[in-house]
């Protein structure tokens, strides 16, 4: 008995709707699309049967630019005569004050001696 409800349920649930199902949707057609226009012929200049066809107009190129070539500065170092003892200390320590805390950057070993 138990099979038999199971059978006529798979029925109901399955093979009814299909065999009730509407027809399918008509397949679809794409609308009719029309094909360009040839471009239009320039006009040739029939009023005067002496003139040259039309030319196009074009702008004024604006006037040259010179630049001048770039010199070659003197090799010297910035830091030459302005370094001293102190700056470096100077700048070690306000390097270790803006570095985030020694317990948020990895310590880092390089091999064993």
């Amino acid at each position: 008995m138990d099979f038999g409800l199971l059978i006529i349920l798979m029925l109901v649930l399955y093979v009814l709707p299909e065999l009730l199902k509407r027809r399918r949707p008509p397949k679809y057609e794409y609308p009719h699309i029309p094909q360009p226009a040839p471009p239009e012929p320039e006009p040739t200049g029939q009023a005067g049967a002496g003139m040259p066809p039309a030319m196009p107009i074009k702008p004024p190129l604006p006037p040259e630019v010179h630049v001048p070539a770039p010199t070659k500065a003197p090799e010297t170092s910035p830091w030459e005569g302005k370094l001293n003892n102190a700056l470096l200390v100077n700048g070690v320590i306000f390097a270790e004050i803006l570095l985030p805390p020694r317990a948020k950057r990895p310590l880092v070993l390089r091999g064993r001696r």
